[in-house]
C-alpha cells in the first residue's frame, strides 16, 4: 500500500461526522498514514480528539487558524480532508508536494496555495499561524485568509505556497474543468463520470 509516513490524515467536523469518517476511510483504503486524527465534538470510529461543537463556519475557521496549529501532531505534515474530499489517484502523488507548506486545489482568484477542503499543510505553516499573522478579529474563511488576504505576510514568514501547476496536480475542485482524473485528490462535488458503483 502507498505510504505517507510523515503525514497525518486529519478531519475536523461537528455537522458531517459520518460523511467525514467515510471520506477518511476512502483515503485509508488507498494510503497508509503516519497518524490519523478526527477533531469532533463526539467520539467516532476514527481516533478522535474531542473539541467544542462548531456552531458556524466561522467556528470552523477559528479552529483551523487557532486551535489545530497548536495540536501536537506526530508528523511534519497533515492532509486535511472534509466530508466532500478524499484521495482519488494515489499514483499522482509526488514527494515534490513536500516542497510546499500549503497546497490545495487551485483557486484562480487567490494569490497562491489553494482551497483548504483538501489540503496538505506543514508544521512551518502551523508555526506561522501560531505567531498571530491573522488577527483575531478576522472571521473570513480560513483558507482565503491564509492564501489570499494574508498571503504576503505568510510568505515573509517563510511559508511556501504551491504554484498553479502543483495545485492542479494535487487536487481538482467542484467538478469543474479543473477536476482532473489524474489529480491526487479532489474537493467538492464529483462529476458522475468519476463515480464507481
Amino acid at each position: 500500500m502507498f505510504k505517507l509516513e510523515n503525514v497525518t490524515l486529519v478531519g475536523a467536523t461537528s455537522r458531517d461526522v459520518e460523511a467525514t469518517c467515510q471520506s477518511m476511510e476512502r483515503c485509508l483504503a488507498l494510503c497508509e498514514f503516519g497518524d490519523v486524527v478526527l477533531f469532533s465534538h463526539a467520539l467516532t470510529r476514527m481516533p478522535t480528539v474531542i473539541i467544542d461543537k462548531f456552531e458556524s463556519v466561522h467556528d470552523w475557521s477559528r479552529f483551523a487558524l487557532r486551535d489545530m496549529p497548536r495540536h501536537p501532531f506526530k508528523t511534519d505534515f497533515v492532509l486535511l480532508v472534509q466530508w466532500d474530499s478524499w484521495i482519488l489517484n494515489p499514483d499522482a502523488w509526488t514527494d515534490g508536494f513536500f516542497a510546499y507548506d500549503y497546497i490545495g486545489s487551485h483557486n484562480k482568484g487567490w494569490k497562491g496555495g489553494g482551497n483548504g477542503g483538501f489540503s496538505l499543510r506543514s508544521s512551518r505553516l502551523f508555526s506561522a499561524l501560531r505567531s498571530g499573522i491573522v488577527p483575531e478579529d478576522r472571521i473570513e474563511l480560513e483558507d482565503e485568509l491564509i492564501c489570499h488576504w494574508f498571503h504576503q505576510q505568510f510568505v515573509d514568514a517563510g511559508v511556501k505556497f504551491a504554484d498553479r501547476a502543483a495545485s492542479l496536480r494535487f487536487a481538482g475542485q467542484d467538478g469543474s474543468s479543473r477536476m482532473d482524473r489524474q489529480a491526487f485528490g479532489f474537493h467538492g462535488i464529483l462529476p458522475t463520470s468519476f463515480l464507481i458503483c
